[in-house]
C-alpha cells in the first residue's frame, strides 16, 4: 500500500495537466503490474483456487485500500474542476481496470512478458477512455 500511495503522490499529486498526470499514473501502474512476477503468481493462484476457497475472494474484496486511496485522489481532482466524478470509488475502479485490464489479459496475468512500449500504449488507451467519461466538461 505504501508503494501505491507513493505512486499516487508522484503522478497525481500536484496536478496542473490532468491528462498528462493520468497518462503517467497509468503508464507507471500498468508497468508495475506487468513487471511483478510475485503479483502475477498470486493472481493466477487466486483465480485458480477461488472456487475452492471462497474466503479468499472475501479477503481480496475487503482489501480495497488502494482503490480508496485512488478514489480520494480522483475526488480531489474533481473538487478542483479537473475531472467530472460523481462516484469516486466507481471512477477509481474503472481507471484501475482500464489501465491494467488489457495488460493482465494479454499477458495472461504475467505469464507472457511484452515490451514496455506495448504496456504504455495499452495504459494510454485506457486513460483516453477514462477521460471520455470523466474528463471535465
Amino acid at each position: 500500500m505504501h508503494a501505491f500511495r507513493a505512486l499516487l503522490d508522484r503522478t497525481l499529486g500536484d496536478v496542473t495537466d490532468v491528462e498528462a498526470a493520468l497518462h503517467e499514473f497509468g503508464r507507471q501502474f500498468a508497468a508495475e503490474i506487468a513487471h511483478s512476477p510475485e503479483r502475477s503468481a498470486v493472481m493466477r493462484l487466486l483465480i485458480a483456487e477461488a472456487a475452492h476457497f471462497p474466503a479468499l475472494l472475501a479477503q481480496t474484496a475487503k482489501a480495497g485500500s488502494a482503490q480508496q486511496a485512488l478514489a480520494d485522489r480522483l475526488a480531489e481532482l474533481a473538487g478542483r474542476g479537473l475531472l467530472d466524478v460523481a462516484d469516486p470509488m466507481e471512477a477509481a475502479e474503472f481507471l484501475g481496470l482500464l489501465v491494467t485490464g488489457r495488460v493482465n489479459n494479454r499477458s495472461w496475468y504475467g505469464a507472457v512478458q511484452f515490451a514496455d512500449a506495448e504496456i504504455e500504449a495499452l495504459a494510454a488507451s485506457g486513460v483516453r477512455m477514462f477521460l471520455r467519461v470523466y474528463g471535465s466538461r
